[in-house]
């Protein structure tokens, strides 16, 4: 499955966080306070400007810490992805294919814009 460094907000019943990269497999998203490993979530990814809903379970964890305000991430296993989300990342993929910059942020309207990747995210 090919990652996206992708920046995409994520709602769930228990806030919203932002995504680092995400796949047809899941996603890793950054927030300061992380769920246990094994814990179900649900919840959608704005992506091109539509909601893709989505289910898993978290897979793994790095905690945060408030006092240096570092942000915790959680790598989440999907289950059931929209297809809005697979559709998105096809079209990124063509994008890719054409030679397109591979790094996207998504702005508040849904738009695409090119970022700078981070070294730190794999």
């Amino acid at each position: 499955m090919r990652r996206h460094r992708l920046r995409l907000r994520v709602t769930t019943s228990r806030g919203s966080s932002f995504t680092t990269n995400v796949s047809l497999a899941g996603a890793c998203t950054e927030q300061l306070r992380v769920l246990a490993v094994g814990t179900r979530i649900e919840g959608h990814i704005s992506l091109d400007g539509r909601d893709a809903p989505f289910s898993g379970r978290v897979a793994w964890t790095l905690a945060g810490d408030s006092r240096t305000n570092h942000l915790g991430r959680m790598g989440v296993h999907f289950e059931r992805i929209g297809s809005e989300l697979a559709q998105g990342l096809a079209a990124r993929e063509a994008r890719s294919a054409s030679g397109a910059p591979l790094a996207f942020l998504e702005s508040t309207h849904g738009s695409a814009i090119p970022s700078i990747p981070r070294k730190d995210v794999q």
